[in-house]
């Protein structure tokens, strides 16, 4: 039941918890006492006994599986918030190549065993060194139109995922912009 409520639709794993309290109740209704373990005239004492333990376990397979798929289904709306944003700050960084230079982008992907590097590389103007060190880190545009904020959110987007965002002047003209993700979760 507790990988059916944390794997299943809300449905089916209430279907999954019902079936096993038929189940339950069906060798209840049907079980055959061991003779060597009887009591010989605790019957009553042994069928409330049983009544008790169907109880329990009809209470118990309801909260496991109440509680277990709340949790399971607050985690997958976890991810999946967390891919959105994921996919809003690279989307930014891919629009502000785009904004430097729209006809020639060029991306690259690498990764090795504990990290993804995605390098976006556009031909535009570059930025000016005066700058630089202060993209994503404080509300500055190289835009005419841009408060920097695009940009800010996207360092805080990366770094909360435990990566960063690196910009360059590329030797050959335009800028490169380095993201660095961690392939695991880092521990929050």
């Amino acid at each position: 039941m507790t990988i059916a409520a944390a794997t299943l639709p809300w449905r089916h794993a209430w279907l999954i918890a019902a079936a096993s309290m038929a189940a339950y109740t069906f060798l209840m209704v049907v079980y055959q006492p061991v003779p060597q373990l009887g009591q010989g005239n605790g019957e009553t004492s042994l069928g409330l006994h049983v009544l008790g333990m169907w109880i329990n376990f009809g209470l118990s397979a309801g909260l496991v599986t109440f509680f277990i798929y709340k949790m399971a289904h607050a985690l997958r709306s976890r991810d999946q918030a967390l891919s959105r944003a994921r996919e809003a700050a690279l989307t930014n960084l891919l629009n502000n190549a785009a904004d430097a230079n729209p006809d020639d982008i060029t991306i690259r992907l690498d990764w090795n065993g504990e990290e993804v590097i995605i390098d976006i590389r556009d031909h535009g103007p570059g930025v000016a060194m005066s700058i630089a060190d202060q993209l994503g880190e404080t509300f500055v545009s190289t835009k005419s139109k841009g408060l920097g904020i695009g940009l800010f959110l996207t360092h805080a987007t990366i770094n909360r995922f435990g990566g960063e965002v690196r910009l360059y002047n590329h030797p050959e003209g335009g800028t490169l912009t380095e993201v660095t993700l961690p392939r695991n979760q880092p521990a929050t």
